[in-house]
């Protein structure tokens, strides 16, 4: 159990970080076999700021956001995030990521 009173669950053999995000799991692979969703991806990984070099050449990594799930949905490329809670970092990173990727449904989920 974490600080959010998450406990990890395991399904198919994946280690989720809470039982809702693994019961969400379960939904998305049936609306995938159902062909309702497709191309499925866990923990798909985006770049909203490129690593660079400042003024005074100090090198600073670049920020990366981690989501739960992707998919395609009726065309459309989504990206989902289950949260019971949103922290202050989760939702400077959905800003970033927003903004950097407009043309993607991005949903939370609870």
């Amino acid at each position: 159990m974490n600080k959010y009173n998450a406990r990890r669950t395991v399904v198919d053999g994946i280690t989720f970080a809470s039982k809702g995000e693994a019961e969400r799991y379960r939904q998305l692979k049936l609306l995938e076999y159902g062909g309702r969703i497709s191309d499925l991806v866990l923990q798909p990984k985006f770049v909203i700021q490129e690593p660079f070099i400042d003024g005074c050449g100090i090198r600073h990594r670049g920020i990366t956001y981690r989501a739960d799930f992707q998919y395609v949905d009726r065309g459309n490329l989504v990206v989902e995030d289950f949260k019971g809670q949103q922290t202050e970092v989760f939702k400077l990173k959905m800003k970033l990521f927003l903004y950097r990727y407009r043309n993607v449904v991005f949903r939370i989920t609870k």
